[in-house]
């Protein structure tokens, strides 16, 4: 029975194999077909759907938006509300009867021409000035609309969401009097609590059954609304927004990855405002996952499967029964012809009698054995004739097989003694870490040493050599010299160049180049040869490490200095021009001192052992210090100076805490203010501007002038300088090193037309 069953022994199990395969290769093929293109049209259809859910969401957000933009636009034409010697009581009523028409205003209030609260609902913040809030200055000159933003002053005062998020749209209009002076602004804020109203209204019960999420994005892409509560909700797409301003007609889908991970059809729509209501940006998003989604699909692909595939096997039991009818005539042939091939050859193929193909093959075959027979008879002779030959010919091929075994052994002498020659040659590169290179032109073939290999940081014939390769590798300092020999103006050349590896390393060599001329004077080639002086150039830096160490012992006398100007202000007796001068005398040392420190820090951040060790500073007072420091400076080049925090001019008392070392601070800003005002034209103004950014602090030192075009590319690199007297370039270096130290950083901002800003981050301390 298994004999039956066996594909390579029996034709008809053969045949029945094939189709059962093909059935199955056509029920799967068809399943899938079918349910790709279900698949495609319920994606087309649900992402259809999806996406004209999102602009039904952002129409009914625009328009509600417009409405309570026009109520505000309307209500500024009130009489009452124009007059700004109206009872503030008359005012409020007014202000709480639209408060209560329309409930989406948690907040309505009216301020007078300076900004101070006149009138509200509820008499919240009745007072107040409310100047430096957003919508005041944005209303001042027509219709404001504000983004979504968390509650500051009000929150205290007005009930909290399920969510704890209190969160408001500002809407605001100008008001003037009859005259059309500027009188104050009526603001609202309207409760964002309205937009979940919006969206529960519309997707209701399509978030219950189907699995739809919405999300409203704001401009920056952030979530103002989502399906959870506030910072709950899976993270957007960062790319969303941009892909919905790409949209043609107002809307459309994506099927995308969320950064949750989750695989989703997802429809988006841009809000485009609505009449004169000019819109803020925002985008509504709506989701599913495509699993879920397109569930139907693949049970449409599973039941056409099943279904094809009982079909195949139903068509492969009728097969079965006409592949044994079919198959029996042959297996008659085949075990005759299995006898035959184990030796009887006096038996013959039997006959059928039938006139379809299977009788012609067999007679076919019949003939086919008999010339079989007679052909095997003929070749036996022949081949008796041809090992007579093969015989002959064997004992002339061992004859010339010697001498050949003798050639190869003594090349295999040869070419051992070659590569002993080549391994001492290596050994002594290696040794003298000189690495060489030669070049044949008339093959165009270059061959590296091991040594140049391990030079250039690569295993010896790891890429292929080249000398373009090698010359990209030099520092372009060094190529001017190199140029001329490598453009043949000059023969030989010996020169000191900088090997630039992979890994950031510089590498020093002397190099001694030369080409090699043939009988004829023509040149066939090059050779060079490379001798690594790193370690020399080390020892170099190892005597640049003594003199810091001997800047380091100026610290000694110093101290006299600083202690002896305390001691002859106590014995008495000075009037007050010489104690001011001993004052002088001191702070410079004391300053003389700072400035030797710094310097003994910023080698140890040049070799990256530099232990910082920060405490809380007040960045104001430290920037008060160094202009008051630089004020000689500037009146001797007229220039003067600022200090502003976020714009404005700093206010005695203001502070703006910084996490640093205060020497090291000190000495960065003094470093860039006196760089600005040596570069300030005179009768400019040199200003330090302080801002607080997240969990960061910047600094910016901003003067008129410009940086030269050719310091731009290299201003934080060490002796960067250009044109300046006396300037040794290391202000912008030690500061950038300073920066870094405190986990900060400095960039440079710098053009004809705006001048010249050095703007330095750091970590922000805890707000006082």
């Amino acid at each position: 029975m298994l004999e039956k069953l066996n594909p390579s022994r029996n034709f008809g199990a053969r045949l029945v194999y094939f189709i059962a395969g093909l059935s199955l290769v056509t029920a799967l093929a068809f399943s899938l077909l079918v349910g790709e293109r279900a698949r495609q049209d319920l994606t087309k259809s649900t992402g259809d759907s999806l996406a004209e859910l999102a602009f039904q969401m952002v129409d009914k957000l625009d328009r509600g938006m417009f409405e309570r933009y026009r109520e505000i636009q309307i209500m500024t034409t009130w009489p009452l509300l124009r007059q700004a010697d109206a009872d503030p009581a008359l005012k409020r009523a007014v202000l709480e009867k639209l408060k209560d028409t329309h409930p989406v205003h948690s907040w309505i209030a009216i301020t007078d021409a300076k900004g101070a609260v006149v009138a509200a609902t509820g008499g919240l913040l009745e007072g107040r000035d409310l100047s430096h809030r957003p919508w005041f200055p944005g209303a001042r000159n027509g219709p404001y609309v504000g983004d979504v933003h968390g509650a500051l002053l009000l929150s205290r005062h007005l009930p909290a969401p399920t969510d704890g998020n209190l969160r408001f749209v500002d809407v605001a209009a100008p008001l003037h009097d009859r005259e059309g002076r500027f009188i104050g602004v009526l603001c609202s804020h309207l409760n964002w609590e309205w937009a979940r109203e919006v969206r529960s209204s519309l997707f209701h019960e399509l978030q219950g059954s189907a699995g739809i999420e919405v999300f409203i994005l704001n401009r920056k892409g952030e979530v103002m609304l989502g399906p959870s509560a506030l910072g709950q909700e899976p993270p957007p797409d960062p790319g969303l927004v941009e892909m919905a301003k790409a949209l043609k007609g107002g809307k459309g889908y994506f099927a995308r990855t969320w950064p949750d991970g989750q695989v989703c059809l997802t429809g988006l729509a841009p809000s485009s405002g609505y009449l004169q209501y000019p819109g803020l940006g925002w985008v509504v998003a709506v989701r599913q996952n495509v699993e879920t989604a397109l569930a139907p699909a693949r049970r449409l692909q599973k039941d056409i499967f099943s279904l094809s595939l009982t079909l195949g096997l139903l068509t492969a039991l009728l097969g079965w029964a006409v592949a044994r009818r079919l198959s029996r005539p042959l297996r008659s042939i085949a075990v005759a012809a299995d006898q035959m091939r184990q030796g009887r050859t006096e038996l013959r193929l039997p006959t059928v009698d039938r006139q379809d193909e299977i009788g012609v093959l067999a007679r076919s075959l019949g003939a086919l054995v008999e010339s079989l027979k007679r052909s095997n008879a003929e070749l036996a002779a022949s081949r008796d004739l041809l090992e007579d030959r093969v015989r002959e010919r064997t004992a002339d091929l061992s004859v010339a097989k010697d001498e050949l075994e003798n050639e190869l052994k003594l090349r295999r002498k040869v070419e051992a003694e070659l590569r002993d020659s080549q391994e001492r040659l290596n050994q002594a590169q290696h040794l003298a870490k000189l690495g060489s290179f030669e070049q044949d032109l008339a093959d165009g073939r270059v061959h590296f040493s091991d040594e140049l290999y391990n030079l250039l940081g690569h295993p010896p014939g790891g890429d292929d050599p080249s000398l373009e390769a090698l010359y990209r590798r030099v520092h372009p300092e060094d190529l001017g010299p190199l140029k001329a020999f490598w453009d043949g103006r000059e023969d030989e050349a010996s020169l000191k160049v900088r090997l630039l590896l992979d890994d950031g390393q510089e590498k020093y060599c002397q190099a001694r180049l030369s080409r090699l001329r043939g009988p004829e004077g023509t040149v066939r080639g090059c050779r060079g040869v490379l001798l690594d002086a790193t370690a020399r150039r080390q020892a170099e830096l190892l005597r640049a490490e003594a003199e810091r160490i001997m800047r380091h012992d100026l610290k000694a006398p110093l101290n006299a200095i600083i202690n002896l100007p305390p001691l002859l202000t106590d014995a008495g007796g000075l009037n007050p021009a010489q104690a001011e001068v001993v004052e002088m005398i001191q702070e410079a040392g004391l300053q003389m001192l700072s400035q030797i420190d710094a310097s003994l820090d910023i080698y140890k951040m040049e070799m990256g052992v530099y232990q910082l060790e920060p405490l809380p500073l007040d960045l104001v007072a430290l920037s008060r210090r160094v202009m008051r420091e630089m004020e000689g400076e500037a009146r001797r080049r007229g220039v003067k100076t600022a200090l502003t925090l976020d714009g404005r001019m700093a206010g005695e008392g203001e502070s703006l805490t910084v996490s640093g070392q205060d020497t090291l601070l000190h000495a960065m800003l003094a470093n860039l203010v006196k760089n600005a005002v040596e570069a300030a034209p005179a009768g400019s103004l040199v200003t330090v501007d302080l801002a607080r950014s997240a969990e960061l602090v910047a600094a910016a030192v901003h003067n008129p002038g410009a940086v030269p075009e050719d310091v731009r590319a290299r201003f934080f690199q060490k002796y960067a300088s250009s044109g300046k007297k006396g300037g040794m370039g290391l202000g912008a270096y030690s500061a950038r090193l300073i920066a870094r130290a405190h986990g900060g950083s400095a960039e440079l901002e710098t053009s004809e037309e705006a001048g010249t800003t050095v703007r330095v981050w750091l970590p922000a301390g805890p707000h006082r």
